[in-house]
């Protein structure tokens, strides 16, 4: 299972495309209008909590490196809610010690970045 947060263009591309690929994909945005166009495309949502447990991947589309680490670690972030050996996918360019930061934030969740 793939959950996809930021559904604008390049969002909604990438969890049209992991569709296309035969997963199950859930999105996610701020904006309600994007969900909706991502759902009648076929795709997902639902409850965070729920999906995140189940999710092997997260792909976040967001703008940059302080909304990144706002959806990964901020107050309902994402990771503390994976499964152990999951995989984040970050599309927003990030400064190196950021990235950095961020991997090493994963690890102690046994995720992936």
């Amino acid at each position: 299972m793939v959950s996809v947060f930021g559904l604008d263009s390049m969002g909604l591309g990438v969890a049209c495309s992991a569709l296309a690929g035969g997963h199950d994909v859930f999105g996610f945005d701020i904006h309600a209008q994007s969900q909706s166009n991502f759902i009648a495309r076929g795709g997902q949502t639902g409850v965070m909590k729920n999906t995140l447990a189940k999710s092997n991947f997260v792909v976040s589309v967001v703008l940059n490196g302080a909304q990144t680490e706002d959806l990964l670690f901020g107050a309902k972030g994402v990771v503390p809610q994976m499964h152990a050996g999951s995989v984040v996918v970050s599309c927003a360019t990030l400064a190196p010690e950021t990235a950095q930061r961020l991997a090493k934030k994963c690890d102690s969740y046994q995720a992936f970045i």
